[in-house]
């Protein structure tokens, strides 16, 4: 390396560091500010201004060590994978365990921190902590300026690289600091697909795309690679029916006899003999916010946090979006305070009326817990709504999150003949309300005018012996209009991401669509296919091999074949398979994001800038 590449590290990565510097050391400076001045000559604060030099040194050392072993797996500082370690810390840590001599490292670190203070202490550096004749004004004056440093800094470095993002990404990330790329990119949610996943030329990401939305009825609008809008032709009359989707919580295949799970739930049993059930249905994530995401905006899991829960996620080309082009209303309904999970600021900003816990209207609250209400109360909200919108005349949209087969697992005494703080009996509650809802509702004038959409956010559990043990994601899809959408199973290969174009299909409604869903009832035999993964791992079921392709950072590619009957078991590969389709789904999804594709109106969509497609879409290296 030139002298000139060493200066564009240790230049900016001094800054960067005194600028985390003056974060980490606040708390410090206002605790030396406020304390009396006769506690810096007692003995006792002489000995914690030790301990907390200590611990800072053995916290600093820590950092260090793991930013080293990091940067050997990712090449890269603290980032949304270093977030997803945090979220998944049995396994991290089980992991971590058997790779390192943990015991050993600690104990170096302790001693190292122990070595240095005592070096400190020797050399008298310590003495200003320890004993101060400043007066009480001084050191409040000093706290004052410290206070505004730290507000200015706030509004100035926000970037996870402070300053100067230079040209070379590799000496842009060593100039960083681990500190605060870590909160950097939990404040972004997100996981830059460009720089630690496999990429296919642009060129060759059009022909893939157009590869995996291709539907009989469907029609391209351009030649753009990263431009999926198509028309899409269902046979008219279009139907105006209210649409009503209801996603369960963590309502597994496994708990539902009509998918051969235990048989805990007799009501979603019983509408499934009454409408369409999906059997091969995967949830895209293992959170509820992914499965809303999918539902909602029908796009695969990009890597990082859901869309509900990045920043700039309003005016996004949704399901409510096509409702309210037609005069519907919508509304998110959902039983817990909905600023949890950023749920309201999320659908407020894509066009949803909010009915949660909080709103004045969320009435009776006769059972809650932490999450919420129970499923009943949550119902009779929604019923409500309902019937205001059809008294006003107007068709409308419900999109409606159940919060009781949640921990603690508790529900109203009676309603049900189990005991309280049991899943199997949580489950058992939460179809308890389901059942009733739809009788309920079935009184109701616009009942016979209503398409209910039954489907799951995600399995009670992901845990397996694979990385995407597809049991852990096999969910239920129903959907149940009695009387206008015959009953009948099938058993295309599908997700929520799915959910979407369907029911614009069942509803006959022709339209233009951004969906990167199918609509399963349109698909060719064999055809499906579904996208599920984790905050970092992405996938691509594909029905017609059972081959399941994984992408990883950093730039790492599993392949592996199921057996898509239950249960699900994975086999030895047959042949090895093109995972160009995979990611062609991931990183167009990913860039659409990234250019705000997905924010502009269907008329205008122009073409990528070409600095933008130079620095971005490049692959560092071709399949």
């Amino acid at each position: 390396m030139t002298g000139l590449g060493w200066a564009e590290i240790l230049f900016p990565g001094l800054i960067n560091d005194l600028v985390v510097s003056v974060y980490v050391t606040l708390p410090l400076t206002l605790w030396l500010a406020g304390i009396p001045q006769r506690l810096f000559a007692r003995p006792g604060h002489r000995r914690a201004m030790s301990g907390i030099i200590l611990l800072a040194l053995a916290a600093q050392l820590f950092l260090l060590l793991a930013e080293c072993v990091f940067w050997g797996e990712f090449a890269a500082r603290f980032n949304f994978i270093a977030i997803d370690y945090l979220i998944y810390t049995t396994e991290v840590l089980t992991n971590i365990w058997e790779s390192y001599p943990i015991l050993w490292l600690l104990t170096a670190v302790i001693s190292a921190a122990a070595l240095l203070t005592w070096g400190f202490q020797r050399g008298g550096l310590l003495m200003p902590w320890q004993n101060s004749s400043t007066s009480s004004h001084a050191r409040w004056s000093a706290a004052a300026v410290h206070l505004a440093a730290v507000v200015i800094l706030a509004f100035t470095f926000t970037n996870q690289t402070a300053i100067f993002q230079n040209g070379n990404a590799c000496n842009a990330e060593l100039a960083g600091n681990g500190i605060h790329s870590l909160f950097a990119a939990y404040h972004q949610n997100q996981l830059d697909y460009n720089q630690f996943y496999r990429k296919i030329p642009l060129a060759e990401i059009g022909p893939r795309l157009r590869h995996c939305l291709t539907e009989p009825n469907a029609a391209f609008i351009s030649d753009e690679p990263l431009d999926i809008r198509r028309h899409i032709a269902n046979p008219g009359p279009e139907k105006r029916w209210n649409v009503v989707v209801i996603v369960e919580e963590s309502l597994s295949a496994s708990f539902t006899g009509c998918l051969g799970g235990k048989a805990l739930t007799p009501n979603v049993d019983r509408l499934a003999d009454q409408g369409l059930l999906l059997t091969r249905c995967f949830a895209t994530g293992t959170r509820t916010v992914r499965g809303l995401e999918a539902i909602t905006l029908s796009i695969p899991p990009t890597p990082g946090q859901s869309m509900l829960r990045r920043p700039d996620n309003g005016d996004l080309f949704s399901l409510g979006r096509l409702f309210r082009e037609r005069g519907y209303t919508t509304t998110f309904v959902y039983g817990g305070y909905g600023r949890f999970d950023d749920m309201n600021a999320f659908y407020s900003a894509n066009g949803y009326d909010i009915l949660d816990r909080s709103s004045p209207n969320a009435t009776p609250q006769t059972f809650a817990t932490a999450w919420g209400v129970c499923d009943g109360d949550m119902f009779q909200w929604a019923l409500r709504a309902a019937d205001a919108d059809h008294a006003a005349g107007r068709p409308f949209h419900q999109l409606i999150m159940t919060t009781s087969n949640h921990r603690p697992y508790t529900f109203p005494e009676g309603a049900i003949d189990s005991p309280q703080k049991r899943r199997s009996s949580a489950v058992r509650y939460s179809d308890h309300a389901l059942g009733a809802y739809i009788d309920d509702a079935a009184t109701r004038d616009w009942f016979a005018n209503t398409l209910f959409v039954i489907v799951a956010d995600h399995c009670h559990s992901t845990a397996g012996r694979q990385k995407l043990p597809l049991d852990k994601y096999h969910i239920p899809l129903l959907f149940y209009a009695p009387g206008r959408v015959p009953p009948r199973s099938v058993d295309t290969v599908c997700s929520q991401i799915d959910v979407a174009p369907t029911i614009f299909s069942l509803l006959g409604w022709s339209y233009e669509s951004q969906f990167f869903g199918l609509d399963v009832l349109n698909l060719p035999k064999g055809e499906g296919r579904a996208p599920l993964g984790t905050f970092q791992t992405l996938a691509l079921l594909e029905q017609k091999t059972g081959n399941l392709t994984l992408l990883e950072p950093v730039r790492r590619l599993a392949c592996e074949t199921w057996a898509l009957t239950t249960p699900f078991t994975q086999m030895a590969a047959k042949t090895k398979t093109n995972p160009a389709n995979c990611i062609a789904l991931y990183q167009s999804a990913s860039l659409r994001h990234q250019l705000g594709l997905d924010r502009l109106s269907p008329d205008v969509h122009p073409r990528m800038p070409a600095p933008v497609t130079a620095l971005h879409l490049q692959p560092k290296e071709n399949l």
